[in-house]
């Protein structure tokens, strides 16, 4: 496990995607967050499901573009503004 692919959730939630790849999991939930996945996926620091195919992404492409939105959020509120 990598502090990178921390995100909060209830520990039910957890208990259902348990060891699955964000590939397998990830997908359902854009489905079944509908029309809010892309501000529910930004306000987690995930990468939006319209930029990110999830289903054909591997884990490591994952981690890749969760580490990019988490350095540009870091390095924004290390110059005092907001994300």
């Amino acid at each position: 496990n990598l502090v990178i692919n921390i995100c909060m959730i209830s520990a039910a939630g957890n208990n259902l995607i348990s060891d699955a790849e964000p590939a397998t999991y990830l997908p359902q939930y854009v489905s079944d967050l509908g029309n809010d996945a892309e501000e529910i996926f930004r306000s987690n620091l995930l990468p939006v499901p319209s930029a990110f195919n999830y289903a054909k992404s591997s884990y490591d492409e994952f981690i890749d573009a969760r580490v990019a939105l988490i350095t540009a959020a870091v390095e924004t509120l290390c110059k005092g503004e907001h994300i």
